[in-house]
């Protein structure tokens, strides 16, 4: 399970889309029909194979296995993407986001920025820019699990298009609450949950920043004829808005009411 913990350590705090222990327990019965290359097009499968795959990934970028990701995992991109398309569905989006994860470290694989535009897109149409904890046929559960899944495609959108230096796929004006933590983690793991939530919520501040100063100094077509003062204001504004951000996710409820 070296590959399933690599990508728990490396990623999971960024993005916690998923549970350790049931994504290894479920591991189990699934690797053998996944590590000798007969892999099954389903949400199951994909999700394991992609886990692996960027755990690969970790784990040679620090030499602790030899070879390339591409040739011991190959990606079957178009099948990938059409299995998500077809059967819209969080675990879908949960497959997108780990397919524009790996293709960080595919410079052979589809572009990361056109793979994020999908999966913002597909999320998008799932509602998952619109909170659903008022509507009483969704479960606490499932409102958490819909929040954690959308703060990370906000993430990584963020973050590919300040790479690129491309706009973004998802905009602002979306009203989800941060994530928190379950009943069942606070009486089961405490410890680990809060780290964890308190990564992530850092992590969406520093998103969210980038964003704001990558509108406001690259997609900005007067930044260069902006005169000094206005340099300077702007300046201003990004560093309270820097200083608030990061305040306000470190010091908001990390608990569910």
């Amino acid at each position: 399970m070296t590959l399933v913990e690599a990508y728990f350590s490396e990623y999971h705090r960024t993005f916690p889309i998923m549970n350790k222990t049931t994504v290894i327990n479920e591991a189990q019965p699934m690797l053998r029909v996944v590590e000798h290359e007969s892999l099954d097009i389903s949400f199951d499968s994909v999700r394991l194979y992609l886990i692996m795959a960027i755990g690969f990934t970790m784990l040679s970028q620090s030499n602790q296995v030899s070879g390339q990701a591409s040739a011991k995992f190959p990606m079957l991109y178009h099948e990938i993407i059409q299995l998500c398309l077809g059967d819209p569905s969080l675990h879908a989006i949960q497959v997108l986001l780990l397919l524009a994860i790996y293709s960080l470290h595919d410079p052979v694989g589809w572009c990361p920025w056109t793979l994020t535009g999908i999966l913002v897109r597909q999320a998008i149409s799932l509602g998952l820019d619109r909170d659903v904890e008022s509507e009483s046929q969704v479960s606490r559960f499932e409102v958490e699990a819909r929040r954690r899944l959308f703060w990370s495609v906000f993430s990584i959108d963020r973050a590919i298009s300040v790479a690129f230096g491309l706009p973004f796929a998802l905009g602002d004006g979306f009203q989800v609450p941060l994530p928190r933590i379950t009943t069942d983690e606070f009486t089961s793991h405490w410890e680990d949950s809060f780290l964890t939530l308190q990564t992530t919520r850092h992590s969406i501040a520093l998103r969210e920043l980038d964003g704001h100063l990558f509108s406001r100094i690259h997609l900005d077509s007067r930044a260069d004829v902006m005169e000094e003062k206005q340099h300077q204001r702007i300046t201003e504004e990004l560093s309270v808005q820097a200083e608030n951000c990061q305040l306000s996710k470190a010091i908001g409820s990390l608990t569910l009411p």
